[in-house]
């Protein structure tokens, strides 16, 4: 078995939200592969959300107050591409890996707040080992754009 593993070290998961996880590449299998990835970390814009901007509700009142800042500091899709990395997987014949972006989730007032961070894991086989991660909305209700989604390429 030879394949490259980027294992991405992320902050412990605060009280309230789920992590997750978002398949971005399927390499190898039948035959042998380099794949590369590339993945920005992204989060949800709650620039529009009413308790990240109303001067009648307090976040921290609703929401625990390192959760109401990580959700409504940085508001607006300016901050959804801050980091990004590249990485190649090497596969053998018969040894499909799958990659696999980190994130968390939490459901704030009936809308969901997603973050996924730059960088994955990957996994033997074609599944993730984590929840899969909602996927990452604008206030427009658009999904993010293709760049937070991961790119990603094989040659066999």
């Amino acid at each position: 078995q030879h394949w490259s593993i980027k294992t991405t070290t992320t902050t412990t998961t605060t009280t309230g939200f789920s992590t997750c996880e978002k398949p971005i590449l399927h390499c190898g299998g039948d035959a042998a592969a380099e794949c590369t990835v590339t993945t920005s970390a992204t989060r949800t814009d709650t620039s529009s959300w009413e308790i990240c901007g109303s001067s009648t509700i307090d976040a921290s009142k609703v929401l625990p107050l390192e959760v109401s800042s990580e959700i409504c500091s940085n508001t607006g899709s300016e901050t959804e591409q801050t980091r990004s990395e590249e990485k190649k997987i090497t596969t053998d014949k018969g040894q499909p890996v799958v990659a696999c972006q980190q994130g968390k989730y939490m459901n704030v007032q009936n809308q969901i707040y997603v973050i996924l961070y730059a960088g994955f894991q990957t996994h033997a086989g074609q599944a993730c080992k984590e929840k899969a991660c909602p996927a990452v909305v604008s206030p427009e209700g658009n999904l993010a754009s293709p760049m937070s989604a991961g790119v990603s390429f094989c040659v066999l």
